[in-house]
């Protein structure tokens, strides 16, 4: 009956029907899903099998939305078993979280936290359920609202420059069941912890003609200031000196400066500044601002991924691009000079207070040692650091959060 019905409202009509093999629909609607292949998706039955039968045109999405909602698992080239990728920007005062037409009826998850680094690869109570069957779930308190704004958009309201400190996002198909317990059938591993993330993180930018030194905890999606930090309600002029400007660190100092002239981030040195994803960027604010959050989004690196590093002689610039607070002596940052003697060793800076007033310095066992009262210990996201080398030529380092405990 089901299938006669479907022949009849149209959905499965003309050349659609004429590309079905013989037997794929009882497959399809017996076994949980069939073998599609158009626009680089395959679909799974729900034991991880193919199913014969295929759809070879470019017309066939109604398919995979038909298919998903009967149990089948989509497979995408470059998506993780079970899991659906999302897409985050900035849209108003809201975080926007999208996703594919394919994906029917995502489950979506989220965790927050205070803002220097709540993030979590791995399943844990602190993610909560958002999104399950088209139907939204009331977050605890701290994380605010969510709004399900069609079939592909989820809208975390009153989240820019405002809302929760950090929140994080992942998204799975609802073919796998409860996700923190999903199994991927090829690999026999949970499927949870392969689940690309997108994130929001509020920076808090201080006013009253103070610097303030940032990074983006996120994938590089684009050095443009303009897509990364945009217009926050500064305000500005055509006259540099009365407007809020921004540095980006190039050969060993800020040596490229924009300023925001009320529309968009303009060079005011030959070349803009802009965001290296290793680096980080530097505001300094008018004397009439007050301090401001603003909000960067991004997707979250997975933690097996290593990011390489090239330190040079003197001073360089390193953020970690990781939404999880570190500890300075767990980052195996002892590629460089040790030495008992301060004046010889390798000296990391961290930010306190609108400035660079915190150190420790390199030892000669190869120890992270406090050079100012406290020195360098935990490590914020959004906040990079000062590295001084004594080096005379550059030093290699790499970062692998998985591989220094991080997950």
């Amino acid at each position: 009956m089901l299938i006669a019905a479907l022949f009849t409202i149209g959905i499965v009509s003309g050349s659609y029907a004429d590309k079905l093999g013989d037997g794929a629909l009882y497959d399809v609607f017996n076994s949980g899903g069939a073998v599609l292949e158009g626009n680089g998706y395959k679909i799974l039955n729900s034991i991880a099998e193919p199913v014969s039968g295929k759809i070879g045109d470019s017309t066939s999405s109604v398919w995979w939305g038909l298919f998903g909602l009967f149990g089948g698992v989509i497979e995408k080239p470059g998506v993780p078993y079970g899991t659906v990728p999302l897409f985050i920007t900035r849209d108003g005062n809201d975080v926007k979280i999208t996703w594919e037409a394919v994906f029917v009826n995502p489950t979506i998850v989220a965790i927050s936290g205070g803002g220097k680094g709540s993030y979590t690869n791995n399943s844990s109570d602190d993610w909560y359920t958002v999104l399950q069957g088209g139907v939204v779930k009331t977050p605890p308190a701290p994380m605010g609202p969510v709004v399900l704004s069609n079939a592909t958009t989820l809208r975390h309201t009153q989240q820019i420059g405002g809302g929760t400190s950090e929140c994080y996002y992942k998204g799975f198909q609802a073919a796998i069941g409860e996700p923190k317990t999903a199994i991927n059938p090829n690999t026999n591993a949970l499927i949870f912890p392969t689940a690309m993330a997108a994130g929001k993180v509020n920076v808090l930018i201080s006013g009253g003609k103070k610097w303030t030194a940032m990074s983006i905890p996120f994938l590089l999606q684009s050095t443009d200031l303009n897509i990364l930090i945009g217009d926050v309600g500064w305000g500005g002029t055509s006259n540099s000196d009365q407007d809020v400007l921004l540095f980006s660190w190039e050969s060993g100092a800020w040596n490229k400066a924009s300023y925001f002239n009320g529309t968009s981030w303009t060079s005011l040195t030959p070349t803009p500044a802009v965001y290296d994803g290793h680096k980080g960027l530097y505001f300094l604010t008018r004397q009439s601002d007050s301090d401001k959050k603003i909000t960067v989004v991004g997707t979250v690196e997975m933690p097996s991924e290593t990011v390489s590093y090239a330190i040079t002689p003197n001073l360089n610039l390193m953020s970690f691009p990781y939404p999880k607070q570190m500890q300075l002596s767990k980052l195996n940052l002892v590629v460089g000079a040790g030495n008992n003697v301060s004046d010889s060793a390798d000296i990391v800076f961290g930010w306190k207070d609108n400035s660079w007033n915190l150190a420790s310095y390199l030892n000669g066992s190869k120890v992270w040692t406090n050079l100012t009262p406290t020195g360098v210990d935990l490590l914020d996201t959004a906040k990079p650091v000062l590295y001084l080398s004594r080096s005379s030529s550059n030093v290699n380092y790499n970062f692998k959060p998985s591989s220094l405990g991080y997950e």
